[in-house]
């Protein structure tokens, strides 16, 4: 291991592989000290290394991404180090549609009758083969299509038989539960089913969910097929949260078995929604990017709205100046002065400018207009005689 490497570990098949070589490191000076390995960084406290330099998940759920140091030193020279960065990604590549599958058959049902088809999705785009993990079983599975066929009863007795779905994109494999249900001749006589095939509900503030019922008088026994860590349902078919957990799914599926002494059964799917599961990380981007853009948009409004204010304002002290062009001498005259000696007229009082008036002798008329001489007189200098 050199120093400042950088290895890129993923999961395959459960185990974790650090590529392009495994974590490995030597003694430089050729003494065969012993070695010691840790790791330090964000999400570092999810796995830990052993004196061999294998990386495993120490703490569940495991971060589907995370990124750390690896060091190697010598156990009594600790001067002595190295320390590479391994970057890990726990996502499989490939998955179910569903973490599990249920169905019912019965002997009378006809050979390679199609009772399901499966589906699971590979993130690399590569083909999807399917296979059971029992070849004794009372079903095939379509090798490419996924389907699921009857393949007869040769010496399976009534009741519930659990079998292994697997799926391969020839880098990774997954698994589901697949439960069957086989009726036997007599049962087929005393069915028994669920009020609903299948139950929608909402996790709450309470540990109870909901309930979950059958048709008829007598009492089943009600049996959770999967999730057993995080739900559990009693004999009056009350669904509830097991005590101080959190389930890891936005929406959870339950397979849940009822059974009467009378040897019907009968089974049903219970869609759960989790509201409280932790927001994905596309889906805080997607929130930060639509604040962002909510940002700007308001800064946008608010750079607008001054605009037009500074514009609206400015347009405004222009109707009401005296200079209305370059061609404006500053007096409009609409009349002529009134007779008498003298008269003040007050313009602007905060400027403190006054206008006088005096009686003179009759100007000189030019085309039907004459001018008429205004003293303004300030306090602080002398007066200014306008015509």
């Amino acid at each position: 291991m050199s120093k400042g490497e950088w290895l890129i570990g993923r999961k395959a098949n459960d185990e974790l592989v650090v590529e392009p070589v495994p974590i490995k490191a030597r003694d430089g000076d050729e003494l065969d000290a012993d070695i010691e390995y840790g790791i330090f960084g964000e999400f570092s406290n999810h796995f830990s290394i052993d004196s061999e330099g294998k990386i495993r998940v120490r703490v569940q759920p495991s971060p589907p991404h995370a990124t750390f140091f690896v060091y190697a030193r010598e156990r009594e020279n600790r001067d002595k180090n190295t320390t590479a960065i391994v970057s890990l990604s726990l996502e499989k590549s490939i998955r179910f549609e569903h973490d599990s599958y249920s169905l019912k058959i019965t002997p009378t049902m006809p050979l390679h009758t199609v009772l399901l088809t499966v589906k699971a999705f590979s993130s690399q785009g590569s083909a999807v083969r399917y296979s059971l993990g029992n070849v004794n079983a009372v079903v095939s599975v379509g090798e490419t299509t996924g389907q699921l066929t009857f393949a007869g009863l040769p010496k399976v007795k009534a009741g519930i038989l659990q079998y292994e779905l697997l799926a391969t994109n020839r880098v990774e494999t997954t698994k589901a539960k697949l439960t069957v249900v086989v009726e036997s001749e007599s049962g087929l006589c005393a069915r028994m089913e669920f009020e609903k095939p299948e139950y929608h509900l909402q996790l709450g503030s309470f540990p109870v969910i909901g309930t979950i019922n059958v048709r008829g008088q007598q009492k089943p026994i009600y049996r959770l097929m999967n999730m057993n860590k995080y739900f559990l349902v009693d004999n009056d078919g009350v669904v509830r949260l097991q005590p101080e957990t959190r389930p890891p799914c936005g929406t959870c599926e339950l397979v849940v078995l009822a059974t009467r002494e009378d040897g019907a059964t009968s089974v049903a799917k219970i869609t759960i929604k989790n509201p409280t599961f932790a927001v994905s990380s596309s889906s805080m981007l997607t929130v930060m990017i639509f604040v962002t853009l909510a940002l700007i948009c308001a800064l946008l409004l608010v750079f607008v709205f001054r605009k037009v204010h500074y514009v609206w304002r400015n347009q405004k002290r222009t109707n009401i100046c005296w200079m209305n062009n370059v061609n404006d001498t500053g007096i409009t005259i609409t009349g002529t002065m009134p007779g008498g000696t003298s008269r003040h007229y007050v313009v602007n009082a905060d400027k403190e400018k006054t206008f006088e008036a005096t009686k003179s002798p009759a100007p000189k008329r030019n085309a039907g207009a004459h001018l008429v001489p205004v003293t303004v007189t300030t306090q602080d200098g002398a007066p200014t005689v306008y015509f």
